[in-house]
């Protein structure tokens, strides 16, 4: 069995802007162990996606980011860190409820709602990787939320229990480590694959999507391999999209 690589180093900060920030300005300066975590009890700027926020109140939550040197990814393949991060928090959301699933890209949802959510920033060379910083946020002991977030959800919400975040913390370490080691063995990569199509939001269902401002009806058939949405029209045509560039209607 590996050593366990994710979690190995945590450096704990009470209260800053951005894990992410301060995880990418540390790797102006130095190059701490691979799996190193910052985390902390309150971020005053955590992001999202785009112009995404994250809300989390004070010591409630998990919000921390790793740091990660998947060299033995090319710059093409860095979706698969991405898919592999999601079913490895997936896999921690399973130990406690149900109906989890991935929504593209790599938010995690309980049935229709929120619980997780994740922000990779890599740091690309030519086509090598240099490094990775995965900020991920979840939700876990935060009862309300108050933002304009339109369906969040927590643990504690949907269990109605309490849980100790330095346990979950170490718990969600052991889940991501074993998909990042899975990933490190090329011909595991298959199965990463197929776990996170199988686990993904209205796969293969026919759904309402908005695209530019209009909405018409398609489903999900699969994930090329930079990332981009494969989805089939009614009529029979394909269509792929990138970020940011179709949504749930």
């Amino acid at each position: 069995m590996s050593e366990q690589i994710i979690g190995n180093k945590i450096i704990y900060n009470d209260i800053i802007p951005s894990t992410n920030t301060w995880a990418t300005n540390l790797l102006k300066h130095k190059r701490p162990p691979e799996g190193t975590i910052i985390s902390t009890n309150q971020q005053t700027a955590g992001r999202g996606h785009g112009t995404n926020k994250w809300e989390s109140k004070r010591g409630k939550n998990l919000t921390f980011s790793i740091i990660l040197y998947p060299v033995f990814l090319k710059a093409n393949e860095q979706f698969l860190l991405s898919m592999a991060i999601s079913l490895g928090i997936k896999d921690f959301i399973e130990l406690f409820v149900n109906n989890v699933y991935i929504k593209w890209p790599n938010d995690i949802y309980v049935s229709d709602d929120k619980i997780a959510g994740i922000l990779i920033e890599n740091s690309i060379s030519g086509n090598d990787f240099d490094y990775c910083v995965a900020g991920i946020g979840i939700n876990i002991n935060q009862g309300k939320f108050t933002r304009d977030a339109v369906n969040p959800i927590s643990l504690v919400q949907l269990t109605g229990r309490k849980y100790a975040l330095d346990d979950s913390l170490n718990l969600l370490c052991r889940q991501l480590d074993f998909r990042y080691n899975q990933l490190k063995e090329a011909k595991n990569r298959q199965i990463i694959k197929a776990n996170y199509l199988n686990n993904l939001y209205h796969y293969q269902e026919f759904v309402q999507f908005r695209h530019e401002n209009k909405k018409f009806t398609a489903k999900i058939t699969g994930i090329d391999s930079s990332g981009r949405l494969i989805i089939l029209h009614k009529n029979g045509e394909t269509e792929k999209f990138g970020f940011h560039e179709v949504s749930f209607a």
